[in-house]
């Protein structure tokens, strides 16, 4: 008896320790990562074919966050640069991006200003080697990233022209290439100032404001406009500093909320504002997120400034980054965001599945209301709703082609080339000359139309085929086929606004670059004039702001 008391006296260390393990949330992190551990090495050691360490827990990282939100990611060292780009919008390079096509690389963009624009380089350049050495093969992003690198380096470009056969030689000094987070601001409506913010990156808040005053020097302000239509949000603090410029002293601009205690913070004014009464306007549209969200819903919440648009993206969630061995870093999502009435606007709950695994954005139904500083009501869950819905001008889907084929830019390409003398920013118009250039031009390329009723006469031809009626059916098949194409032409002609402002906006980036493309598409863009029209009627402005009886 007492033999078997020392034994279960000898027992109850073990069962202690086996009992802490399991209650121990560590344990199971710690027993995983042995297990991952020795698979990893075995596969290593054993497998048939030769791995690539690198890659392949690469692999295993990316599926490990695959099931968490796209904004969990780990960035290895060979991309660190690329995302410190992305947070600080400058690098150092030579001012141009490029594309492939059919096995070619192009030159798609140039921005103003850089090596590449001084040295003379134009989009639609074909790039034939960089420093003597061919292409290869090389993607678009491999040679992005051989144009950058250290300020003052040289590298040489060798280039083809549109319509010349020789090759010619440019050599480009790099240095730091800054991307501006505003690239245009200037008056619209005579009186009412217009900003186009494009991220949040650093000092941005600083930029805007300094865009604010000059334009303020000018002349009487009626009004301002804040365009964040496609911009993708980026530092939080910055979203801060613009509210900040409308909003008073110690006003909550944004709280975040985590799992760890420390996420908890509450953002507010931290300054008097540049201007409390001053209408404001903001654009946004299904393209604008996080930091867009963040000015959207907190001057909706204070019933700040009319919002105009269609409903933003839906992302409040909040990411830190954190430095991880060799170089590499951690993008993380750490808390949630929640507006000054207490609403977050995050669209698809990453933390639950449907049946089949995929995740959906959160029904209207299930949206949670909360009210405004003036008793408005809104709603959480799904993206800022506009106070004023205004849909962007559609293209048909019969004339996409036109761009995604390169119609538009052989067509601007060629046409550029035979331009000696471009007009000045403010007499540059695309007149029906232009248009009827354009028009003969895709029909000398026999541009495919792509219409419903086109792709369903396909259909029906080869459903009278396979039930072997197609001889006797024949002749009606192609009196539709005639019809179609009639109509389809005559799409051409009716849609001759929208495709006129597709050639604005192309030319206007390769004369006049992204600055002037913003100042010359504002004259015919429907959203900017339904703003222009909101601040000049201060009762419908002020409408907006009131709750409903």
């Amino acid at each position: 008896m007492m033999k078997k008391k020392w034994k279960i006296f000898l027992l109850l260390p073990a069962l202690s320790l086996i009992m802490m393990a399991f209650q121990d949330p560590y344990f199971e992190i710690v027993k995983n990562l042995e297990i991952f551990t020795k698979v990893y090495q075995e596969l290593q050691k054993s497998y048939v074919d030769e791995l690539s360490p690198g890659e392949m827990m690469q692999t295993g990282m990316d599926a490990m966050m695959k099931d968490l939100d796209p904004y969990t990611v780990y960035i290895p060292e060979t991309k660190v640069e690329e995302f410190r780009i992305q947070s600080t919008g400058s690098f150092a390079g030579v001012g141009m991006q490029v594309f492939e096509r059919e096995k070619n690389i192009y030159i798609g963009n140039i921005i103003e200003n850089s090596p590449a624009h001084e040295q003379g380089l134009k989009i639609g350049d074909q790039i034939l080697a960089l420093d003597g050495e061919k292409l290869n093969n090389k993607t678009p992003e491999e040679i992005d990233e051989k144009l950058k690198g250290q300020a003052g380096s040289e590298i040489e470009v060798s280039y083809q022209r549109f319509g010349h056969s020789k090759t010619q030689k440019i050599g480009l000094k790099r240095r730091e290439i800054v991307l501006k987070s505003i690239p245009y601001y200037g008056w619209v409506g005579e009186s009412i100032a217009y900003v186009d913010l494009t991220k949040f990156d650093r000092a941005c808040g600083a930029h805007f404001q300094s865009a604010l005053e000059e334009l303020k020097a000018e002349k009487t302000m009626q009004g301002v406009i804040i365009d964040l239509r496609g911009n993708p949000g980026g530092l939080l603090i910055e979203a801060v500093r613009i509210c900040n410029l409308f909003l008073p002293n110690n006003k909550i601009v944004v709280s975040t909320r985590g799992k760890d205690k420390s996420a908890y913070q509450e953002f507010k004014t931290s300054k008097n504002p540049w201007d409390e009464k001053i209408p404001v306007v903001v654009l946004i549209d299904e393209s604008s997120a996080s930091a867009s969200e963040i000015v959207s819903g907190t001057l909706q919440d204070y019933d700040r400034a009319v919002i105009l648009g269609t409903r933003s993206f839906g992302k409040g969630l909040v990411q830190k980054t954190v430095q991880m061995p060799y170089n590499s870093q951690l993008k993380v999502t750490i808390a949630k965001y929640y507006t000054p009435s207490g609403r977050c606007i995050q669209a698809i709950d990453y933390g639950k599945k449907t049946a089949n695994g995929s995740r959906k954005k959160l029904p209207d139904h299930l949206r949670t209301a909360f009210k405004t500083a003036n008793g408005r009501t809104v709603y959480d869950g799904g993206g800022v709703d506009p106070d004023l819905i205004v849909e962007k001008d559609s293209f048909p889907e019969s004339l996409g082609g036109l761009v995604y084929d390169y119609f538009l830019f052989d067509f601007i390409t060629e046409y550029s080339q035979k331009v000696e003398n471009k007009p000045s920013i403010e007499d540059f118009k695309v007149d029906d000359a232009l248009f009827e250039k354009f028009q003969e031009y895709v029909a000398q390329k026999e541009f495919s139309y792509t219409t419903q009723l086109g792709e369903q006469i396909k259909e029906i031809e080869k459903s009278l085929e396979k039930e072997g009626i197609l001889k006797e059916n024949i002749a009606h098949l192609e009196a539709l086929k005639v019809g179609n194409i009639k109509n389809e032409k005559n799409t051409f002609k009716e849609e001759k606004i929208k495709i006129k402002r597709l050639l604005l906006n192309d030319i206007s980036n390769r004369w006049y670059f992204a600055s002037g493309r913003s100042q010359l598409l504002l004259k015919e863009d429907n959203m900017v004039q339904a703003a222009i029209r909101v601040l000049k009627d201060n009762k419908e402005y002020a409408d907006y702001l009131k709750a409903s009886k």
